[in-house]
Parts: C-alpha cells; structure tokens; sequence
C-alpha cells in the first residue's frame, strides 16, 4: 500500500472531482460529446470557406441559397434510408434501374443527331 502526501491527494481529489462534475453535467442534460465534436469541427470548416472566399461565404444569401439546394437532397436520402432500413426495396433492383436509365442516356447522345 502506497501513501501519497496529503496535498497531492488533496489535488487529485480536486481533479476526479471536478472532471465528474463536468461528465455529471453532461450526463444530466444529455448532450452528446460526439456531436459537439463534430458542430465544432463544422464551425471550423465554414470559418475555413469564409476566409478562403474573403468573406463570402456565411452571408444570409448563400446561406439560403445552400440550405434550398440541401433540402430536396436530405429528403431523398431521408426517404431512401427510411426504405432501405424498412426492407422494402432491394439496392440492387434500385441500382439495376438507374444503370438502365445511364446507358439509355449515354446511347442516345452518341448516336442521336442534334438539328
């Protein structure tokens, strides 16, 4: 059995206790450090795009000219996920489907003549 100092248990006290005084806290409302890991490192990504386009880039026009083109997108992808999770599609068929459409489409441009 090892005995420590007083004050130098006294500070590692301190330390455990104040450390689960913070994991309380996040335990307690529920807040997910990998989320806030990744919002800060989307902070970090838009703060990049801002100073690489001089200012550009987080202004309330391209804001809401990303969020209209970002919304058909995330409702597709919701939709798909919804479908694929519930079983009710196989990606094969899906991707046989679109395979079809991209060959149809390859074709008629190469070989159909524009007026």
């Amino acid at each position: 059995m090892s005995e420590q100092n007083p004050p130098a248990a006294a500070a590692q006290g301190a330390r455990q206790s104040e450390a689960s005084g913070i994991a309380r806290f996040f335990r307690a409302t529920e807040v997910d450090t990998r989320m806030l890991g990744m919002l800060g490192a989307l902070l970090l990504i838009w703060l990049a795009f801002h100073l690489l386009s001089d200012g550009r880039f987080l202004t309330p026009r391209n804001l809401w000219n990303l969020s209209v083109q970002t919304s058909s997108v995330a409702i597709m992808s919701t939709g798909m996920v919804l479908i694929i999770v519930t079983r009710h599609i196989d990606l094969y068929s899906w991707l046989r489907g679109h395979g079809h459409g991209c060959i149809t489409n390859n074709v008629s441009a190469r070989y159909v003549r524009h007026g």
